[in-house]
């Protein structure tokens, strides 16, 4: 069985989708089992974050996903709301970890999200021999792979260090292209900064890839082959949309109004997938203007 902690958010949902489609048993650990039941109907087990139901979960589980994050986008970064997107991260990753380590039947693999943000903000290319970088999201990402590590050399271990990804209802895609709809687009910040993206669907099957390949372990950059510059987003975007881009938007504007927060958009990474590359994965779309017209 494939068990997929935070799998009611956006990526759980649709990894869990596509592991059903390939034949798989799917197990969904929530805060809330009913409203699990209701947003993943086809899963076959639940439970909740009670000591004894993961014991019982994790026994059962090949394959343990840990997706399990306050979203970063929803509030404005106070410190407490700092405090919980630390916290949400690093406190299930040491629960399954403590709990894990001491089980008769823990997973083969245990793949725990992380994020491409933690090289800091990056010019030159990055992938995942490159140090973290000293803001918080680096802070946060070196804090959450450290709460991730299981004291059990038999078990395989990833941090799957997700970029930006493209949805066409979910995640910072639609955000970017309304603007475009009203025939307003906008060049977020300087429009030097990198951005790393990657399409839903080659998300999905990295992940596939990842449980296929038993060599595959450590940080992993689930990232586009092809990461773009900020103006060349909006560039592809302009061009598949056939709108214009009418401004740009200072870094300072941003800054007034998201505060700390503003540096998801202000800053990047020029950062590539290495060992997905170098183990052979194929990109379904490594043209981000292909990306594009696919998503919409």
């Amino acid at each position: 069985m494939i068990t997929i902690a935070g799998g009611t958010g956006f990526i759980g949902k649709k990894l869990a989708k596509s592991f059903k489609d390939f034949g798989e048993n799917i197990g969904i650990i929530s805060r809330d089992s009913q409203k699990a039941r209701s947003e993943v109907p086809s899963a076959d087990d639940f439970a909740t974050w009670e000591s004894a139901d993961l014991e019982r979960i994790l026994n059962s589980t090949n394959i343990l996903i840990n997706l399990s994050g306050a979203s970063l986008a929803n509030k404005r970064w106070s410190v407490n709301y700092k405090k919980i997107i630390l916290e949400s991260r690093t406190q299930p990753a040491i629960r399954l970890a403590n709990i894990i380590k001491n089980l008769k039947n823990p997973p083969n693999l245990v793949i725990t999200a992380s994020g491409i943000g933690i090289y800091g903000n990056t010019e030159n290319v990055t992938d995942e021999s490159s140090p973290p970088g000293n803001d918080f999201l680096s802070q946060v990402c070196v804090e959450w792979e450290k709460a991730s590590i299981i004291d059990n050399s038999n078990i395989r271990q990833v941090n799957a260090r997700m970029g930006v990804i493209l949805d066409k209802n979910e995640g910072a895609f639609p955000k970017l292209l309304l603007p475009f709809k009203f025939f307003a687009g906008a060049i977020l910040g300087s429009g030097k900064q990198w951005m790393p993206w990657i399409h839903v669907d080659d998300l999905v099957m990295s992940y596939h890839w990842i449980i296929q390949n038993e060599k595959l372990y450590g940080p992993i950059n689930l990232v586009s082959n092809n990461p773009v510059t900020m103006s060349d987003f909006g560039k592809a975007i302009s061009n598949v949309t056939k709108r214009p881009i009418l401004m740009k938007v200072p870094e300072f504007v941003l800054n007034t109004v998201l505060g700390e927060q503003a540096i998801i958009v202000t800053k990047g990474q020029n950062a590539i997938p290495r060992k997905l590359i170098e183990s052979g994965f194929e990109f379904k779309f490594m043209n981000l203007a292909d990306a594009i017209r696919n998503l919409l």
